[in-house]
């Protein structure tokens, strides 16, 4: 099904807080409604601290470009532009993309 790419994909989140590294699958579960188009997914728990507090620290970016993106370097690279979109410049040091 659709969600298969996504379901094995790891995400390592760093926590500074309690000096670990979170080792972490982005969804838990995936419901297909049959002939709705539509699909329920579930989030791996072990996200939820991390992502419920998204309202406070969050950059927005179009998912019609962002989803076009094969490679997760160049998302990266258009988040961390989203975020000065309204300063209208950046500069970042190639260390700093590492």
């Amino acid at each position: 099904m659709g969600t298969g790419r996504l379901r094995k994909r790891e995400i390592d989140l760093e926590d500074i807080g309690r000096n670990v590294i979170v080792q972490a699958t982005w969804i838990a579960s995936a419901e297909y409604y049959l002939n709705e188009g539509m699909v329920e997914i579930c989030l791996a728990p072990a996200l939820m601290p991390y992502l419920l507090d998204l309202k406070r620290n969050f950059t927005t970016v179009a998912l019609k470009y962002a989803i076009g993106m094969k490679s997760a370097h160049a998302i990266r690279i258009y988040e961390l532009l989203k975020q000065y979109q309204g300063i209208g410049h950046r500069l970042v040091t190639i260390a700093d993309l590492r």
